[in-house]
């Protein structure tokens, strides 16, 4: 195979090398007219945390979904709910297959 080198300059170095029975050619070239690229906008790094969702490298903090205490909350009030509820009574106990008294099956 044969494949012109793309870019216009001196010729540095080529390196030729074998891989799982391939062949492959790395060609260093020393050239004036690559400029660097520019980027659109500036960047920022981000640290995901369990305190904070995420913590920004300008160091602005980002909160997350509290979901954890919501839920306890609706845990503690469920479980007063429960507390006062006389154990064995129709209340805590499981419906019977057959139903409450009264209903018809089906």
């Amino acid at each position: 195979m044969r494949e012109a080198i793309r870019f216009t300059g001196k010729l540095k170095r080529a390196t030729v090398s074998r891989e799982a029975g391939r062949w492959f050619v790395s060609v260093i070239v020393e050239t004036d007219d690559i400029k660097p690229v520019e980027q659109p906008c500036a960047t920022v790094g981000v640290d995901l945390g369990v305190a904070t969702l995420a913590t920004l490298s300008t160091g602005e903090a980002i909160a997350g979904p509290k979901a954890h205490k919501t839920l306890l909350k609706r845990l503690r009030r469920s479980n007063r709910a429960l507390s006062r509820k006389l154990r064995g009574s129709r209340t805590t106990q499981q419906r019977p297959s057959g139903g409450w008294p009264g209903s018809t099956p089906g």
